[in-house]
């Protein structure tokens, strides 16, 4: 069990790579990306930043033209995967939030079992 934790913790293998990509930054990604937008709006008075900023800002607002192109029936797939995307890591703050409020709710309950 030790050579199998020491495997898929290294830095620089292609196992540690997908476990460190997949299981920790998923869970951390929302919070990197509101602290990024929070560091370039004191970043702005740099033009270079000033751009990232507004990508960043346009990658957030691309789930509203999805929104309403959905409404006269266009469907893109590239910004579809965007509106997935960005709601998966609202779900995930929102789950930290209700988390540290100690809000506890389980809509699935498991059928009780005849032994």
């Amino acid at each position: 069990l030790k050579e199998f934790f020491s495997f898929i913790l290294k830095p620089f293998s292609a196992v540690g790579f997908a476990f460190f990509s997949h299981k920790v930054i998923r869970w951390i990604a929302p919070f990197i990306f509101a602290f990024s937008l929070f560091v370039l709006i004191f970043l702005l008075k740099y033009d270079f930043y000033k751009i990232i900023f507004f990508v960043e800002i346009i990658f957030f607002a691309l789930p509203l033209l999805d929104f309403l192109l959905k409404k006269v029936n266009i469907h893109l797939g590239a910004l579809r995967l965007i509106t997935h995307f960005i709601a998966m890591n609202l779900a995930l703050i929102k789950g930290f939030f209700k988390f540290i409020k100690g809000v506890k709710s389980s809509i699935w309950t498991p059928s009780k079992r005849q032994m």
